[in-house]
C-alpha cells in the first residue's frame, strides 16, 4: 500500500488542553468526544467510512492524572511496554 492510501485513516490532534481554572466543568470530556466523533464520522470518496482506532500519547505520562482519568472514561488502555518504539 502506498503511504497516502495508509495514513489517511490518521487523525492528529496536537492538544488537548483546559485552563487549571475551567477544570471539573467537563470541557475536556466535551473536546475529547467532539474530536473522536469528527474523525469517526469523516469520509471521503475511496472509502465510505473511516473509524473506530485512535493512538494516544499523553504529556506527562502517568504523571497527568486528569489526562488519565479523562483518556480511561473514553475506553482507552494503556499499550504494551515498546509496542511503538523505534526499531533498532
Amino acid at each position: 500500500k502506498s503511504m497516502k492510501c495508509i495514513t489517511h485513516h490518521w487523525v492528529k490532534i496536537e492538544l488537548l488542553a483546559v485552563k487549571r481554572q475551567h477544570w471539573k466543568k467537563q470541557i475536556g470530556t466535551l473536546l475529547l468526544g467532539g474530536a473522536l466523533y469528527q474523525a469517526s464520522h469523516k469520509t471521503n470518496s475511496k472509502h465510505s467510512r473511516i473509524h473506530n482506532k485512535c493512538i494516544l500519547h499523553v504529556a506527562g505520562g502517568m504523571q497527568n492524572i486528569p489526562a488519565m482519568r479523562l483518556y480511561n472514561k473514553f475506553g482507552f488502555m494503556l499499550s504494551p511496554d515498546g509496542l511503538f518504539q523505534k526499531p533498532n
